[in-house]
């Protein structure tokens, strides 16, 4: 805030909204416009500076005299203040009396403006079974729910039928050369803030895939979006972790922070894999053997003519 002889208390900057854990570093400072100076402090106050309290966050500057403070990394919600006062005085030779001046910040900590909750695998994925070959996904799993349920339907758990590697989450089946698309679902925080940005990128073996931008409304209501990209899956057979990489940004991209990562094991395959029995099992193993391959001929050659069938 700007600070002169005729104008030493300027308003109180007030709405501002940070999230809880926020690493970004914001600044609250102190300018001196014309010829004022200071004679005494300035003199800050700022959450946890009372009672020392950690959890408030991390300090910089602030002490007696700064001209400035930084503070990032909140710990905990609720309302904040920051206040800075002393006395400024203009002139080289001390002329005139000292004024007092003050500024000051109000907000609050939340504890999230963004959440995402769940993300399905669109695009052309496959359906898998499960190893009792019976119970075949969808496709669409949310990351952090696996795709293949329990035999009595109410979801997984301790189904012998299903290897445990597989229980959560379970993996996802692509054709090489194709798109993944991405659908999210976000949970917001209505803070006054307008908009949210969220980008997101991710690798699977020789494959970066990255998606369009997408603009969420702070608004307090739970928002579905769909990420598409034009990268496509190499043409090779894979078998990795697919993992997401998820980034937010609330000054319209000019700054990006860390959201979350969600990640999933993902089978690149040459095309639907044509085997009636094909299972989860029997495909990690066929695109493990295989991974690498581009040809008819070098997955033949990895994996045998029969088991080609499933990749």
């Amino acid at each position: 805030m700007h600070v002169s002889c005729t104008a030493p208390n300027p308003d109180h900057q007030t709405g501002l909204h940070c999230t809880k854990g926020d690493s970004n570093v914001w600044t609250f400072s102190i300018v001196l416009d014309g010829d004022a100076h200071f004679v005494k402090g300035p003199f800050w106050s700022y959450p946890g500076k009372d009672g020392n309290d950690p959890d408030w966050g991390l300090v910089t500057g602030g002490g007696g005299g700064d001209s400035s403070l930084g503070w990032s990394s909140p710990g905990k919600t609720g309302d904040f203040q920051v206040r800075v006062n002393g006395q400024i005085s203009c002139g080289d030779g001390g002329e005139g009396d000292p004024i007092d001046f003050s500024a000051g910040w109000d907000g609050d900590v939340v504890a999230t403006q963004l959440e995402l909750t769940s993300v399905t695998f669109a695009g052309g994925n496959h359906s898998l079974k499960a190893d009792n070959r019976t119970y075949v996904s969808d496709g669409t799993g949310d990351v952090r729910t696996p795709e293949i349920l329990k035999q009595d339907g109410t979801g997984i758990g301790t189904d012998p039928f299903i290897s445990p590697e597989y229980e959560e989450p379970s993996p996802i089946c692509y054709t090489w050369q194709t798109s993944p698309s991405l659908n999210a679902v976000f949970n917001t925080t209505d803070t006054g803030d307008a908009n949210a940005k969220v980008k997101v990128s991710g690798t699977i073996g020789n494959s970066t895939l990255t998606y369009g931008e997408k603009s969420i409304p702070l608004d307090g209501s739970s928002h579905s979006v769909t990420f598409s990209t034009n990268d496509q899956l190499a043409k090779a057979i894979a078998n990795g972790n697919f993992t997401l990489n998820w980034q937010t940004s609330l000054d319209d991209g000019a700054s990006w922070e860390q959201l979350t990562t969600t990640s999933n094991e993902v089978f690149v395959v040459a095309g639907e894999p044509i085997s009636s029995g094909i299972t989860v099992t029997r495909l990690k193993f066929a695109t493990l053997m295989a991974a690498g391959s581009n040809t008819s001929a070098g997955i033949g050659d990895k994996v045998g003519p029969r088991s080609s069938d499933f990749i």
